[in-house]
């Protein structure tokens, strides 16, 4: 189970296919634009890790109201690199580089862990 910690909450994140068809709908977007990754603007892969928020807690059994732009105001670049080996781990089943677990801290209030 992957989480992250935001001020002083943490929270399940989860990027299953709940969490993908949600942010490809909240983007008018298809399945094909998650081919090309790097193509996702800030914008983009902050409305990803909200809508794996909005799963992670959905599963369990949480409420939610987080909103991307909660979430892009505590964001490092740090935050991004973490993000973005987290959602490759979930959605291509590859673990992170070192060995699939890990903790990454930014210099903000959010820290992102994997377990």
């Amino acid at each position: 189970m992957d989480c992250i910690q935001i001020e002083d909450r943490e929270y399940r994140i989860e990027f299953n296919f709940n969490a993908i068809g949600d942010f490809l709908d909240a983007k008018g977007y298809t399945l094909s634009k998650l081919e090309r990754f790097a193509d996702l603007s800030a914008n983009d892969i902050v409305t990803l890790i909200c809508c794996g928020i909005h799963e992670g807690e959905r599963l369990e059994g949480r409420e939610c109201d987080l909103q991307p732009k909660d979430i892009g105001a505590v964001m490092t670049g740090d935050d991004i690199t973490a993000a973005i080996e987290l959602i490759n781990k979930h959605y291509t089943g590859k673990a992170l580089a070192d060995g699939g677990e890990g903790v990454v801290e930014s210099k903000k209030k959010i820290r992102w862990t994997t377990k």
